[in-house]
């Protein structure tokens, strides 16, 4: 909820109430122009980011072009989106909601062959146990 005192003496020039108090959620914040601009610029800036998956050896950190995860979020994570919107939706899930996730599915050797986007609401029974989050 946001709520402001007007009745000092810049709320009595515009007429404003002395309390006003109006619940906010992200649905109503992203009718606010201002809001909703900054974070379709956020998402848009960081999904444009180009993300590489690297692996850590004794002679340093050396890039993993050819890796199964590297090509899921460089190129295409599923058939019915691209990296961008991909990466996109997840920014804009974590700005809004706090969190944004993604199922990996798999393939029968375990290689990761697709990521969908999971809204957040659909997300339930969120545990840890040892230190690791479970869904």
């Amino acid at each position: 909820t946001v709520g402001s005192d007007a009745s000092g003496w810049i709320g009595s020039l515009f007429g404003a109430a002395a309390s006003i108090a109006t619940p906010v959620n992200e649905h109503k914040a992203l009718t606010v122009s201002a809001y909703y601009n900054a974070v379709d610029q956020i998402s848009n800036d960081l999904a444009k980011t180009p993300f590489k998956v690297y692996r850590n050896t004794n002679d340093g950190v050396i890039s993993q072009g050819s890796h199964p995860v590297s090509i899921l979020l460089s190129k295409e994570p599923s058939p019915l989106m691209t990296s961008f919107v991909f990466r996109k939706m997840m920014v804009q899930s974590a700005i809004h909601k706090g969190d944004g996730f993604a199922h990996i599915i798999r393939n029968a050797s375990g290689i990761p062959v697709e990521l969908c986007y999971i809204d957040f609401y659909d997300v339930h029974n969120i545990k840890k146990y040892e230190n690791q989050l479970y869904y």
